[in-house]
């Protein structure tokens, strides 16, 4: 009976169109409004995307201040003076900036915050999957089992934490813009 209604007209059969056509015009608006972008547009500009990690690590003093995006697992966490110092496993990083676990050689990097109220070092567990935009600062010598290797190092200006691989992806942002820590 309702089709029949529909079908013959009158004032229903006409909004229906005007309701459908409000709902699809509205989609990519509600799909714009979901998108997260891993990458903050006032940092868009300013990443070097044809730097590569082996030219960092190679050369790190005559790329200080350039802006990178690095994909990393986190091996630890440490409090050091009046900063917060990743560890993290480089890895590579898919179109839309989430980090994949691979076999890689195991590439490594610190990442540096300084210490606020915000950022809570403790919410990244081993093994975490992150996103970082950061400013290269040089590198660190440290000891890796017993050879010497050298971290190329960056200051956190964006910080994406996707979890745990088997619960990637779950997004929580620094600095928080809305979202937060577990």
């Amino acid at each position: 009976m309702m089709a029949a209604y529909l079908v013959e007209g009158g004032m229903l059969n006409k909004r229906i169109p005007i309701v459908i056509r409000a709902v699809l015009g509205l989609l990519p608006l509600l799909a714009a409004c979901s998108r997260y972008d891993v990458i903050p547009s006032r940092y868009e500009q300013q990443i070097n995307r044809s730097l590569t990690f082996e030219q960092i690590q190679s050369a790190p003093r005559s790329h200080i201040g350039e802006l990178v995006v690095w994909g990393g697992e986190v091996l630890s966490t440490a409090r050091v003076e009046d900063r917060t110092r990743l560890e993290l496993r480089q890895l590579p990083l898919t179109k839309e900036h989430i980090p994949i676990m691979d076999g890689q050689p195991d590439r490594r990097f610190f990442a540096f915050q300084h210490n606020d109220d915000r950022f809570n070092p403790a919410a990244l567990k081993k093994g975490a999957l992150l996103t970082i935009v950061g400013e290269v600062t040089g590198s660190m010598k440290e000891q890796v089992g017993e050879a010497d290797y050298q971290y190329p190092t960056v200051e956190i200006k964006n910080l994406t934490a996707w979890g745990n691989p088997e619960t990637a992806p779950n997004v929580y942002r620094y600095p928080y813009y809305g979202g937060f820590f577990p």
